[in-house]
């Protein structure tokens, strides 16, 4: 059952992949999937390493898994271990769960582990004060060259 949900999704994916770059080859195919594939595919059956990508957004919330901000370098070195590099990783982080002071953490530790980029993801909490550090921050990571 694991397998056929696993190859299911992945089929389903790398036919869209291949649909989208026979219509425009510069379209660009993305994902956000759960963090590193071995947890993917513990939690939600996505084997994501698998699929045709040209950008991947990890959502390595360590809030939801009860983790220190270290456990985002954890995850993103095991994402580095099982991605092609062909295709860019960009973790994504829950500015909800944080304040300033970790979503800074949180943002060293991405730009450290020297990956293509990052995500915020977040729907209400973006106020004044975590803006700020957005761009104190965001802005001087080689990111955004």
């Amino acid at each position: 059952w694991k397998k056929f949900r696993y190859d299911s999704i992945t089929n389903v994916v790398n036919k869209m992949y291949d649909a989208i770059k026979e219509v425009d080859k510069t379209k660009i195919v993305s994902a956000a999937v759960f963090p590193y594939p071995d947890l993917a595919r513990k939690l939600v059956r996505q084997s994501w390493d698998e699929w045709k990508l040209d950008v991947v957004f990890p959502m390595v919330y360590r809030h939801f898994y009860n983790k220190e901000s270290e456990w985002v370098a954890y995850a993103i070195e095991n994402i580095k271990k099982t991605l092609s590099k062909d295709v860019k990783l960009c973790p994504a982080i829950y500015s909800l769960q944080l304040n300033e002071d970790e979503l800074i953490d949180e943002i060293n530790l991405i730009y450290k582990a020297k990956t293509d980029g990052i995500a915020i993801f977040s729907n209400t909490d973006v106020n004044e004060s975590k803006l700020d550090v957005l761009k104190r921050h965001l802005l001087n990571c080689d990111w955004m060259s």
